[in-house]
């Protein structure tokens, strides 16, 4: 019924005002002069300069009024009845005003101006400007839109993404005082969480003056802590700019109350405390709780972090003379690894100053971290620096091969190649991280190498790099192919090498070629061959072997369901 009735007065409304628009245009042609003469003309109408528009606004006189206050309310007022286009001309003149402050607050008017009139060709002038300025003009935006057309205003906000949706939302809810409406509203358009997201920050920011009750507020809401983060933030910051770091222990108080609630979130408490002790980490920490428990250790954790930002040798010493108090071996590790993630670089140029048994893993899991930052040069650049140091670098150059591996096998072989030629063990051993990577791209150089670093008598066979390069090959190529690489294979592999293919070809259900394969080797291989495989088919093979004629076939075949049967 309300919507018929607006309708009917929509229509009425606008039907009205166009027949007293018409009649007033008529009056006005009739008494009108139809001739002005030039010496009227120039009475009227000021000098235009580069700035001017129509000689009725003058952007320039606004510029040098001096109070923000009076160049607003004269600017407004010189704006009454104009129409889009020349709103328009002036916003595109209004770059040319040097002072940004100026030129701000007169853009914000102009938009405001043009949203009375045309809300979506405001809203299409927002995005020229640069992205700082367009939550500023969003909000003005769907004010005015919200005050016009509710519904309407409601359905452009759910067009936009990000940041300029929330604040779309946000301008419409503060000016909307039918919260019911908007509740249906929301609904039809599957938005209610974000309405409600908004509607409760803004009762929060009602409450800033009182921080305590703003944050039993978010605590108390139906939202997830988690989606109110900026908020809790927000709340803290408020809390410390009206009382200092005197408010600590009242702070820490309330988490620790909220802590006891099972479905607060930790992530959030330790973000609030991490806020906080940026003002004094060192007096926050003095009154943490001294006895050990699940909360205390995320309050350290949460001190640390921001405290090693601000004087990371001073935290390190907390950290030292905490674990001397108290036997807590966790706490060193943890934050050694926190300054690694965070800073590298940092954490390798000062890793004197790290405890020797813990140097080896964070020399490791930072030169990994460089290089995926800063790429493989700056990383290899720290591996010599460290190894002139005398440091253990053996784990940090296998982490430096697995992930450089992945982008550019060849490259790591080369470097491996150039760098440690004098050490035949260590050449294996990082070889072995990247030559089954470089067969997948170039099989008979990954082979080559192979032979000629390969060692044998280095674990045996098992871990025969000529074997590992032609299993991953089979991976990637034809059997055909796979076959021209086993006849290069050197005797000492030949029969692990030759295993290592058959299962590639069985775990492809490939079963036909693998039974070939293993046909093809000498007879002394096929028996353990055949048991090597044969499990891995299990009675799928032992039907296949019916229409195979090898003598040596059929008697491995037996013997492996000998085995099977008496196992």
């Amino acid at each position: 019924m309300r919507n018929n009735l607006f309708c009917i007065a929509l229509v009425t409304g606008i039907f009205g005002g166009f027949i007293a628009a018409l009649l007033i245009g008529l009056g006005i042609g009739l008494f009108e002069p139809t001739y002005v003469g030039k010496d009227n003309l120039e009475s009227q109408v000021a000098p235009v300069s580069s700035m001017d528009v129509r000689g009725v606004v003058d952007l320039n006189d606004i510029v040098t009024v001096d109070s923000p206050l009076l160049r607003n309310v004269q600017f407004r007022r010189d704006l009454i009845r104009q129409d889009v286009s020349f709103l328009l001309t002036l916003l595109d003149q209004s770059q040319e005003i040097n002072q940004f402050q100026v030129k701000a607050e007169v853009q914000d008017v102009l938009i405001e101006t043009i949203a009375s009139i045309d809300p979506p060709k405001a809203l299409e002038k927002v995005w020229e400007f640069e992205y700082n300025r367009w939550s500023r003009l969003v909000k003005l935006v769907f004010r005015e839109w919200a005050s016009q057309d509710f519904c309407q205003a409601v359905q452009a906000a759910v067009f936009l993404r990000g940041t300029p949706r929330k604040t779309a939302l946000t301008a419409i809810v503060e000016t909307e005082a039918d919260k019911s409406e908007l509740q249906q509203i929301a609904e039809s358009l599957g938005i209610v969480r974000e309405v409600d997201l908004v509607s409760a920050e803004l009762r929060v920011m009602a409450l800033l003056n009182d921080p305590v009750k703003a944050f039993d507020l978010v605590f108390s809401d139906s939202i997830r802590d988690a989606k109110q983060e900026d908020l809790f933030i927000t709340i803290a910051d408020s809390w410390f700019t009206q009382g200092g770091i005197e408010i600590f222990p009242q702070f820490l108080n309330m988490i620790k109350e909220r802590y006891r609630e099972s479905d607060v979130s930790l992530k959030v408490l330790r973000k609030l405390v991490e806020t906080m002790s940026v003002h004094d980490p060192q007096y926050m920490w003095s009154l943490l709780p001294t006895e050990s428990s699940e909360l205390k250790d995320l309050l350290v954790k949460a001190v640390l972090e921001t405290w090693s930002k601000q004087d990371f040798e001073l935290a390190l010493q907390v950290v030292t003379d905490s674990e001397i108090d108290d036997g807590r071996g966790w706490l060193y590790s943890w934050f050694i690894d926190s300054w690694s993630i965070r800073e590298p670089k940092t954490v390798l140029e000062n890793i004197q100053s790290v405890r020797t048994e813990h140097r080896r893993g964070t020399i490791s899991w930072s030169i990994r971290r460089v290089y995926q930052r800063y790429g493989a040069d700056e990383a290899i650049n720290f591996l010599y620096q460290l190894e002139e140091q005398g440091e253990n670098i053996a784990l940090a150059q296998e982490f430096l091969c697995i992930d450089w591996t992945q982008e550019d096998p060849s490259a790591v072989a080369n470097w491996i190649l150039s760098s440690k030629n004098d050490d035949e063990n260590e050449l294996f051993r990082l070889l072995g991280h990247v030559l089954p990577h470089l067969a997948t791209f170039d099989a008979e150089q990954a082979l080559m190498l192979a032979q000629h670093h390969d060692k044998s008598e280095y674990g045996g066979s098992l871990l025969s790099l000529e074997a590992k390069v032609v299993e991953s090959a089979a991976k990637s190529i034809d059997f055909e192919q796979v076959k021209n690489l086993l006849e290069k294979v050197s005797q000492s592999a030949q029969g692990i090498a030759y295993l290592n293919v058959g299962r590639v070809m069985v775990s492809w259900n490939a079963i036909d070629e693998a039974l070939r394969l293993g046909e093809e080797l000498p007879r002394d291989l096929q028996t353990s061959y055949f048991s090597g495989n044969l499990p891995s088919v299990g009675l799928t093979i032992v039907l296949k072997q019916l229409t195979h004629t090898s003598i040596d076939f059929r008697r491995n075949t037996q013997v492996w369901l000998h085995r099977r049967q008496n196992s």
